[in-house]
């Protein structure tokens, strides 16, 4: 990973804050750690849910999600764990609850910088990030490369693989996408223009780019064989 980056957010205070425990952790045989994190992004319509769940589905030992605690609604396309809703890729939460979460400092990484059109807030809890530690195989985190940075510091600390994988589809394609969940025009195009910046940033990451184009029957079959091929290639 590059040690200069542009667009990041740098707020890791939460790394000096629990650093200390990890290691001891660590040192003391308390927890096991996962073979590979994989961060996945994109933009709004890329897919990236609809790769998750296929994965899920597909390989359920295998694979697991770092589960987001979010203010928003559920979707109907997003991830779930067929045999452990748990380790599925949204908890949700009020705001009065979100901001309690907050100020007990159980938030291990508040996305504050990442927001829907609405408005919602993203974040992950401690004892998710435990959860998903303890596992062994991939853990798929669902993240806009703006908290990459962050994500791969934390996960690097146990020493194992951190690959950057990012969805990449037509503008056109991804509109399209949004609009066929139902969302109106105006949201859609919002939505967009969130993402702002995001290719760029993931090039200068790293990030591997693989394609997700529009399949029979609604699943990602090209794409989840590139995603595996990618994860596999860090063992």
């Amino acid at each position: 990973m590059r040690t200069k980056t542009v667009g990041v957010n740098r707020d890791i205070s939460f790394l000096y804050t629990l650093i200390g425990k990890w290691h001891k952790d660590i040192r003391k045989g308390r927890v096991k750690t996962m073979d590979v994190m994989a961060v996945l992004s994109g933009e709004s319509g890329s897919g990236k849910s609809t790769l998750l769940q296929a994965l899920l589905d597909r390989y359920p030992d295998q694979f697991r999600c770092q589960t987001l605690t979010t203010t928003r609604k559920p979707n109907h396309n997003d991830a779930v764990h067929p045999l452990n809703t748990s380790f599925s890729e949204y908890c949700y939460v009020s705001d009065s609850t979100f901001n309690s979460f907050v100020e007990r400092r159980i938030i291990a990484l508040a996305q504050e910088s990442v927001r829907s059109s609405n408005g919602y807030r993203f974040g992950v809890l401690q004892s998710t990030l435990d959860n998903t530690l303890a596992f062994d195989g991939c853990v798929v985190a669902n993240v806009p490369p703006t908290v990459y940075a962050e994500m791969w510091s934390y996960y690097r600390l146990y020493k194992r693989p951190v690959c950057g994988i990012y969805l990449d589809v037509p503008e056109e394609l991804a509109y399209e996408r949004l609009l066929r969940r139902g969302l109106a025009p105006d949201e859609a195009r919002a939505r967009r223009s969130l993402a702002f910046g995001w290719r760029a940033l993931a090039e200068h990451l790293g990030y591997t780019f693989i394609k997700n184009p529009d399949e029979e029957g609604g699943v990602p079959h090209r794409a989840m064989e590139a995603f595996l091929e990618i994860v596999h290639s860090q063992y």
